[in-house]
């Protein structure tokens, strides 16, 4: 059984995104599966120039050659994790063009396949943690588009990267005790109604920015110094939800932003 890690970061060996892969990894590993590593720093994916070279006959790109080569690697695997870091609220170029370029012999989009890999998206906004949703979104829309059977997705900001080493360890094993057995979606509705039950991916901006102050809320240290400013996160984020719920989400808005610049401020004072 074999898991293929796939790093986007640029930061190889060092980076947010390369730790929480190989954590993941490890996690697999425990239940013997054989855990490879695909750096897309090293592999360059060039952006698609819509050539018209007939790739989703072919399964190869006309103008890049590893393109072919990183496709049969995730053709070959039985799981896959891909992470990766957040640049302006979005996946960073090098993901974005690994994931305009794949082609899988066994599938063809959107959602049906004969070979439903199991599959762990890792977003990672290091800095202001904006964006993890939007960023998780697009892999899972990505996945969902291949017939991957993706798992829970776990977003990781700075403020909950400690906590996010030991899920995805466990996202890491869960992965390989499902790619075990194989797998398939009757339809693209049962492979849409799968992606419909996964947390966070019908989230809009709002609660987004709702969902990141409380996490920096829950792994903010409260002391005297902080306190008020700590309370006025949640009180804000208190008053967001009861919107959210009553459906004003234009007014759920404005508290959702300012729960995320007082959590900020507790965090960081």
């Amino acid at each position: 059984m074999k898991i293929l890690g796939i790093v986007g970061s640029p930061r190889k060996d060092k980076g947010l995104t390369d730790a929480l892969v190989q954590k993941a990894l490890d996690g697999a590993s425990t239940v013997g599966a054989q855990a490879d590593v695909m750096y897309l720093m090293d592999r360059e994916p060039q952006p698609c120039i819509h050539c018209g070279g007939g790739c989703f006959q072919t399964h190869k790109c006309a103008v890049e050659e590893d393109a072919a080569r990183r496709s049969q690697e995730v053709y070959e695997s039985d799981a896959i994790i891909l992470g990766a870091p957040v640049y302006i609220w979005q996946i960073n170029g090098l993901t974005a063009n690994f994931i305009d370029k794949l082609r899988l012999q066994d599938a063809t989009p959107p959602c049906r396949t004969t070979n439903a890999r199991p599959a762990l998206g890792i977003s990672v906004a290091g800095g202001t943690g904006s964006g993890l949703i939007s960023a998780i979104q697009s892999i899972y829309k990505f996945f969902c588009l291949w017939g991957f059977y993706a798992i829970e997705p776990l977003p990781v900001t700075r403020h909950n990267f400690e906590s996010a080493l030991q899920t995805a360890w466990n996202q890491g094993k869960l992965l390989a005790e499902l790619a075990e057995g194989k797998r398939n979606f009757e339809d693209i509705g049962s492979c849409l109604a799968h992606y419909a039950k996964l947390p966070l991916l019908r989230f809009d901006t709002v609660d987004e920015m709702l969902y990141l102050s409380q996490i920096i809320t829950d792994n903010t240290t409260v002391n005297d110094a902080n306190r008020q400013t700590y309370n006025n996160a949640i009180e804000h984020q208190r008053t967001a939800k009861a919107l959210i719920a009553d459906g004003n989400r234009i007014e759920a808005a404005h508290h959702a932003g300012r729960a995320y610049e007082f959590a900020r401020e507790a965090y960081d004072g």
